[in-house]
């Protein structure tokens, strides 16, 4: 604070003074600028980031201090800090700091982190029908009740666990024969975000039991295949897979009607092999030529027998390959 004075003199030499306080304020405080970083901007829950405001400044002082608020309920500061770590949940948040500087003056800037959620990996189902039977065994492995809660399944790979893999692919199912053992079918599923799924199941296939005893052939069937087949305890189809023709070995214990068909994988009657309203008890052999009643060729793929007999009808798969 200064004094102004003024004197003042005549022309015959006599003096006058006045004067005036003159107050000076000191120059107004400048506000700080607020800058903002945070790295990185965008990720996966859970996303740590790092939060810096060093590059603000203050055009006629310093900043004093720094407060960070997550935009999620965490606030950190003020302190004399210029950076802060934070780990974010999923979800679209703004981050924001604000600056004080050395006269109390503030400014603030923020910036949107977005948080997307992880992804979740697919749900891996398996069934593998039949889970048990006799050598050589066909069956078929299932994944159609494979899910995946936030995107889709795009692949499936099928082990058998006897050396055969199938896949990766596209569709859910896969077949296989499977000789004389127990199996583990494993499946590996892949989501659409790379994540995988698995599961197994088991497969139990028993050899064939003991020779067979005598065979009485039916019509088409010659000494030689009838004696190669030999007489069976259980039914079988030999050979299976079939390529072109097969027998079918069985035998009854009880006389009565006997019929024997084969039926495709949707269950619809493809030919009947046999069909007598009588029938002895006695071992069997009915030859399997590959076509349906019309003489067609069957196509490649799963089949099934059907025997009624005076005891019970028996079921039976067998694989044709073209």
């Amino acid at each position: 604070m200064d004094a102004a004075r003024v004197t003042v003199t005549d022309n015959g030499g006599a003096t006058a003074s006045a004067s005036q306080t003159v107050t000076a304020s000191p120059p107004a405080n400048l506000p700080p600028v607020a800058r903002l970083t945070v790295t990185p901007s965008s990720g996966t829950a859970p996303l740590a980031v790092r939060a810096d405001a060093s590059a603000s400044s203050d055009p006629d002082g310093t900043i004093a201090s720094y407060r960070f608020d997550f935009g999620d309920g965490t606030v950190v500061g003020p302190q004399s800090g210029a950076t802060a770590t934070h780990t974010y949940a999923a979800g679209n948040w703004t981050a924001r700091v604000t600056v004080t500087d050395d006269r109390g003056a503030t400014a603030s800037a923020s910036q949107t982190v977005t948080v997307s959620t992880p992804n979740q990996p697919p749900v891996a189902s398996l069934t593998a029908l039949p889970s048990s039977g006799f050598s050589p065994l066909p069956a078929v492995a299932s994944a159609v009740g494979s899910s995946d809660p936030d995107g889709s399944i795009v692949s499936y790979r099928f082990d058998f666990g006897d050396g055969t893999v199938v896949g990766p692919q596209s569709l859910p199912t896969a077949a296989h024969v499977y000789g004389a053992g127990t199996w583990v079918v494993r499946l590996t599923v892949t989501d659409n975000g790379g994540a995988t799924g698995t599961a197994s199941a088991t497969v139990t296939v028993s050899g064939l039991l003991g020779p067979l005893g005598s065979a009485e052939p039916v019509a088409g069937s010659s000494p030689d295949a009838v004696a190669e087949a030999g007489p069976a305890l259980i039914d079988r189809v030999i050979p299976n897979p079939v390529r072109s023709e097969a027998l079918l070995a069985f035998a009854t214990t009880r006389a009565g009607a006997l019929s024997v068909q084969v039926f495709d994988a949707g269950g619809r009657r493809v030919r009947t092999l046999m069909d007598e309203a009588q029938a002895a008890p006695a071992p069997y052999v009915v030859r399997i030529d590959g076509r349906d009643e019309r003489g067609v060729p069957l196509r490649g793929g799963i089949y099934w027998y059907r025997i009624r007999s005076a005891e019970g009808p028996r079921v039976g798969r067998f694989v044709i390959t073209r």
